[in-house]
């Protein structure tokens, strides 16, 4: 992803059904130093049904070093942490 597809739709992603037949199933990993006064931008999918959806809020959570991916649902759940790994600042 890149800054100039932020304002896209699906962040100028194409061909989606194809990743999703072939790759959705499949873990991701990220390993990505990024440096002071350097930008990283990354794009996150959830895919979930629920009945009678309510706003849905999202959003990464980090305690300690441990980084957690944030989801709350109005009128289904208060909020889910769903384990994303961690991130290490060095110096």
């Amino acid at each position: 992803m890149t800054s100039a597809k932020e304002t896209f739709f699906d962040y100028g992603s194409t061909d989606l059904k194809s990743f999703f037949d072939t790759c959705s199933n499949k873990p991701t990993k990220i390993q990505k130093t990024i440096k002071p006064k350097e930008e990283y931008l990354f794009n996150v999918l959830l895919l979930f049904r629920a009945p009678d959806n309510g706003p849905v809020r999202t959003g990464f959570i980090l305690k300690g070093r441990e980084l957690f991916y944030k989801i709350s649902i109005a009128r289904q759940f208060d909020s889910a942490l769903i384990p994303c790994g961690q991130i290490v600042f060095k110096q």
